[in-house]
């Protein structure tokens, strides 16, 4: 964020971010070779790629996950943790559907969304390229994938995203 001398507040905007790691993700994809499907996980990065947000920015949460959704009695009652909050493209936010949604409640929680399919292949992109978990797993292999708050989560979503059909 950043607070301009006339008072106003610039939020990080989320546009094309994944252009700028294009050149570490294939990387770090080659390295986790033995992890990930490769073919796969170029696919859904390049498909990812040639999608841009069109419509005008808005609003997005900007690092959602499952911690920042209380749930009660089975029904969503808060969202929480709005440090990474901005204006921009929403693909951003819909990372969560592969880290955390499976199955039905994917479907769920696409239907509640009208996006287009492009938007969906933008967001997919970020799920791989989360917060660079593939980049940084690739520099630092078992010792990272190991650790159950990263390695697992990380893995969970790369096998999730390695079917081109989700």
């Amino acid at each position: 964020m950043v607070l301009f001398p006339d008072g106003v507040i610039s939020l990080i905007a989320y546009e094309g971010a994944l252009t700028t790691d294009d050149i570490e993700t294939r990387q770090a994809i080659a390295v986790l070779k033995d992890k990930v499907d490769g073919r796969l996980a170029t696919e859904v990065w390049e498909l990812a790629l040639e999608t841009t947000w069109q419509a005008s920015p808005v609003w997005v949460h900007g690092d959602i996950s499952a911690g920042d959704l209380l749930v009660q009695d089975g029904k969503l009652i808060a969202v929480i943790d709005f440090g990474g909050m901005a204006i921009g493209d929403p693909a951003c936010d819909l990372v969560i559907a592969w880290k955390f949604f499976e199955g039905k409640s994917r479907e769920v929680f696409r239907s509640i969304f009208p996006l287009d399919a492009g938007t969906w292949a933008h967001g997919r992109g970020w799920a791989l390229g989360f917060r660079k978990a593939l980049i940084v797993a690739a520099g630092h292999g078992p010792t990272l994938l190991k650790q159950p708050n990263v390695g697992e989560p990380l893995m969970k979503c790369l096998k999730i995203i390695g079917t081109m059909d989700e």
